[in-house]
Parts: structure tokens; sequence; C-alpha cells
């Protein structure tokens, strides 16, 4: 009987040790149409990220997105669930990013992402996408320091599991405004929210 026990154990631990978790083939293909989507800046561009808040190499996270490796083990800023393969994370902070984030952007079709940062990049005065609001798993939101514009869309209130926004900006240029039947909005659907920091949004 210990015997039998032995080898069931030891066929786990070989089928664990076997198993490699691989995300998922529209997935990858989204992220790799985001990354063709974009241009890479030079580091003059862009605010310093080596401070106490952002830890970084300086190294454009996208560099490591090769379509012939597992993005899910293999590219940097990109984390997937352990059980689905699902891409639930995307940190794509001080990547040195330049281009305009469109509605029809590929990050749209990243349907089970819980963190989202896109902070200090420079998406060209993009206007915050109504869509941002789909990611209905979404907690964290980052879009700090990255040259968004217009209206903060009505749909970021139907982020339920939303526990933490950030949308501020420290330059003179910033240009995001926040209506006051949003924030209305925001403050009372986001029953989970922690954390709303709106520095340099006009209200």
């Amino acid at each position: 009987m210990r015997l039998i026990m032995y080898v069931l154990l030891f066929l786990i631990l070989v089928s664990q040790g076997i198993h490699c978790l691989q995300c998922h083939q529209d997935e990858r293909s989204a992220l790799l149409q985001l990354k063709s989507s974009f241009t890479i800046g030079t580091f003059t561009d862009f605010y310093d990220c080596d401070d106490q808040y952002y830890e970084s190499t300086w190294r454009p996270k996208t560099d490591s997105w090769d379509e012939n490796t597992n993005c899910c083990t293999a590219w940097s800023g990109v984390t997937c669930d352990n059980a689905s393969g699902h891409v639930i994370k995307l940190d794509l902070s001080c990547s040195r990013i330049l281009g305009t984030l469109s509605s029809n952007n590929s990050l749209f079709f990243l349907n089970h992402l819980q963190r989202l940062d896109l902070s200090r990049n420079d998406f060209r005065g993009s206007p915050i996408s109504s869509k941002f609001g789909q990611f209905k798993n979404m907690t964290h939101l980052v879009l700090s320091e990255s040259n968004f514009s217009g209206l903060v869309p009505l749909e970021i209130s139907n982020l339920s599991n939303l526990v933490s926004f950030e949308l501020s900006s420290y330059e003179i240029s910033a240009t995001a405004e926040m209506e006051a039947a949003t924030f209305k909005a925001i403050v009372q659907n986001l029953k989970s929210l922690k954390q709303l920091l709106l520095a340099s949004v006009y209200m």
C-alpha cells in the first residue's frame, strides 16, 4: 500500500514538473499587436523612473516580447493566472512607450486583466477610452504621468472590483478632466475603492 502511495506521489510530482504554463494564443497575438502599435522613445524623453515609487532599469519591457517564447514565463511585465493561463497583470510602467492608444487597440482584447499599469509613458494626448470600463475583473488601474487627455469616461464607474485608480499628472500641460457626474458615480459605485489619485485632473 505504501509503495502505491509513493508511486502516485512520484507521478504527481513528475506531471507538475512537465506542465509548463502556456499563455493563450489570442492573448499572445494581442500583446504582440500592442507592442507593434507603439514606438520606443529615448531616455531623455521621459521622467526619471528610478525613484522610491518606481523600480525600473529603464529597459523597455517589450524588448523581451518575442513571438517564439512563452509570454507567461519569458515576457517582462506580463503575469498569467497559474490555473487558467490568462494574462491577469500587465505592467508597462516606465517602458518609454510613444504613441496613441485608441479604442480599437488590441490592449482591450485582454479581457481577464486584473491589474494594468501604463504609468510614465507618453500616449500623445490620447483620450481615455471608454473601453477601460470593460475590464470587469480590474482591481488596479494606473494611468498616471502618461499624457492622457480629455474626459475620464463614465464607464470607469463600471469597474466594480476596482481597489485603486491613478490618473495623476504633475505636468502643467495636463489636460485630463473628470465631470462631477463621473466622480459621483465612481464614489457611489466602486465600493472596493481604497485609492483614488487625481492630482492635476481638472474637476
